[in-house]
């Protein structure tokens, strides 16, 4: 369980299952955007992780085409 920065209230729920290939999802986007990618990963501050700092997920790249 964690919080969001600045939730006064932690995040409850399963975490998403996705096939061993991963997903893919797509949107219309400007044209501007072509051939530009986006890198985003959660962060957790905890005192229970293992390095008792902060907790990190794996990154997922958004590539727009």
């Amino acid at each position: 369980m964690g919080h969001l920065i600045g939730s006064p209230r932690p995040i409850v729920g399963q975490p998403l299952i996705y096939p061993n290939g991963g997903s893919s999802s797509w949107f219309r986007t400007p044209a501007g955007l072509a051939g530009t990618s986006l890198m985003v990963q959660a962060i957790c501050i905890s005192l229970n992780a293992t390095n008792q700092v902060y907790a990190a997920t794996d990154a997922h790249e958004i590539r727009f085409q």
